[in-house]
């Protein structure tokens, strides 16, 4: 294909690249429109909860806890460190005000971003990490990756009996089929500051709902995801949260909208 860009005009090739895309859908990270319900995706989808996406997941978090490389998201690894700035003057902001450093990390898997800014998190004298996460990455995550700032909580409301400064929603409220309910958990735990990062949002007046395609080489897997209708999202938090500030995420997408990241402090 890179022989074709060179040579078609971009119109001509973006067109060409999606149909190739769709024809190819084992090989690509693919977001796709879906007119029907969340229920009627999943049928046609498999979940996070597959044992062989836990299984590679431990393999790469092995290697990145072991210092053979920087860090991983979704199984793949890279080499070199890069830090996500909003997020970690996210991060900052609470340090400041609360003073102490104690973070849910909703849906973290193994400690992605536990292990990618582990060297700005060691500089912090009082922090603690919690990851919450489904049944099997807790029992994994207790057994093999448990440390002093690192640990694996079943649902928020355990993790929140150790005194929660902040909790972190990284990519993971559009893969949920009903979001607030955790939102409102955090809520009910009095968490003063929550912190939304690489979500997915669009100006329309309603979520758009699609299917996203894993490719094989990462692991083989369909999920339901939606777009959330931002103005909408917004209304629903300012009922218990003020927002300090919000930040694009550099992340495109086969469907049109902007990856956003959100700091909000508990009224």
């Amino acid at each position: 294909m890179s022989i074709i860009k060179n040579i078609l005009p971009p119109v001509i090739y973006e067109s060409l690249f999606r149909w190739y895309k769709q024809r190819n859908k084992n090989k690509f990270l693919l977001w796709e429109a879906y007119e029907g319900t969340w229920q009627e995706a999943e049928k046609e989808c498999t979940g996070y909860g597959e044992a062989s996406i836990l299984e590679k997941v431990k393999a790469a978090t092995i290697q990145v806890k072991n210092g053979a490389a920087a860090y991983e998201r979704d199984t793949v690894l890279f080499d070199e460190p890069m830090y996500n700035w909003p997020l970690v003057s996210s991060l900052q902001y609470v340090l400041q005000h609360a003073k102490n450093l104690r973070i849910i990390d909703f849906g973290g898997a193994l400690g992605s971003t536990y292990f990618q800014h582990r060297t700005f998190l060691n500089q912090v004298e009082s922090m603690h990490w919690y990851i919450v996460e489904q049944t099997n990455f807790v029992d994994c995550g207790k057994e093999n990756f448990t440390e002093n700032n690192l640990r694996f909580e079943y649902d928020i409301a355990s993790a929140a009996r150790q005194g929660i400064d902040a909790i972190l929603f990284s990519c993971v409220l559009h893969y949920l089929q009903d979001p607030f309910p955790f939102i409102d958990e955090a809520v009910r735990a009095k968490i003063p500051y929550l912190i939304i990062d690489r979500t997915p949002f669009t100006d329309a007046d309603k979520d758009v709902m699609t299917i996203q395609y894993v490719p094989e080489k990462i692991y083989k897997a369909k999920y339901p995801c939606r777009i959330f209708s931002e103005e909408k999202f917004k209304q629903k938090l300012l009922q218990h949260y003020t927002l300090i500030w919000e930040f694009d995420n550099d992340i495109q997408i086969d469907i049109p909208c902007r990856y956003k990241g959100m700091l909000w402090q508990l009224k």
